[in-house]
């Protein structure tokens, strides 16, 4: 058992136990997409109405490094992991899961993450994504999680 699934694995059941509502994206997300894209970790992504609640969740099982109001970072079970709340995110209880270590783990859609990748200004994520919706389909109605004014981010290539 990879360390980082282990990781995974405790956030999500430790998660879900406090029914704190949160889903996975970033590069760890890419990689479900093409299993080439490189990761280091885990960003986690929820409201900052239960951010309080998920920091306090991630607190109990590593190390944490508080970034701003609405970042922190823990370091736990070999994994690096993210935890942003973003104002008014309203994360599904119809995400698409996937099961590490038959774990259930909610994933933010593709597009969701190609949005997160430009908002984040992460350049080698938003690429790869942009690569991967020249041949899928970029449904833009998987970005009604994000209340904010997504068209921002949104260029003549999508």
């Amino acid at each position: 058992m990879a360390l980082k699934e282990k990781a995974l694995m405790r956030l999500c059941e430790k998660m879900q136990k406090a029914a704190v509502p949160f889903c996975l994206t970033g590069p760890w997300r890419l990689s479900l997409l093409d299993p080439a894209a490189e990761w280091h970790g885990f960003d986690v992504l929820t409201d900052t109405a239960h951010f309080p609640d998920a920091d306090r969740v991630l607190t109990k099982l590593g190390m944490r490094q508080a970034v701003s109001d609405c970042e922190v970072h823990f370091h736990f079970d070999g994994a690096d992991i993210q935890l942003y709340g973003m104002k008014d995110y309203a994360p599904s209880e119809q995400y698409a899961c996937v099961s590490v270590l038959g774990q259930s783990v909610p994933v933010s859609s593709a597009e969701e993450t190609y949005i997160w990748a430009l908002m984040k200004e992460d350049k080698k994520c938003a690429d790869m994504l942009l690569a991967y919706f020249q041949s899928h389909t970029f449904d833009k109605s998987c970005l009604t999680s994000f209340t904010c004014d997504v068209s921002q981010y949104l260029n003549d290539q999508i």
